[in-house]
C-alpha cells in the first residue's frame, strides 16, 4: 500500500513539475489516441503488456542478471532503471521522461 501510495506521489509531483513549472504541452491524449488509434480494448492489452512485460524484464531479469554481472545490488537497480528510462526517450521528449524515472526510481526500489 505504501508503494502504491509512493507511486502515485512521484507520478503528481513529476507530472506537476513537467506540465506546471517547465510549461511542457499535455501531448498524452493525443498520443494516446494515435497509439491506440481509439480502441478501448487495444489500450487495455497495450497497457497491460507494457506493465507485465516492462516489469519483468526491467525490475526482474534485468536487476538480477546485472547484480550477477557487477555483484553490487544497488549498482544492477540503478543501471536497470536507467537502462527503462533511457528506452523511452525514443518515444517521448525529453521533458516526458522526468514521470517516468521518477516512477521507475520508485518501482526499482520496491
Amino acid at each position: 500500500m505504501a508503494g502504491a501510495l509512493a507511486i502515485g506521489a512521484a507520478g503528481a509531483l513529476a507530472g506537476y513539475l513537467v506540465y506546471g513549472v517547465l510549461h511542457a504541452p499535455a501531448q498524452a491524449e493525443a498520443q494516446a489516441t494515435t497509439l491506440t488509434r481509439g480502441s478501448v480494448a487495444y489500450a487495455i492489452c497495450l497497457a497491460v503488456r507494457a506493465g507485465v512485460i516492462e516489469e519483468t524484464l526491467f525490475r526482474g531479469l534485468a536487476i538480477e542478471q546485472l547484480t550477477v554481472l557487477t555483484g553490487k545490488r544497488w549498482l544492477a537497480a540503478s543501471l536497470a532503471a536507467l537502462a527503462f528510462t533511457a528506452l523511452h526517450a525514443l518515444r517521448f521528449e525529453w521533458v516526458q521522461l522526468i514521470p517516468i524515472g521518477a516512477i521507475s526510481i520508485i518501482l526499482t526500489a520496491l
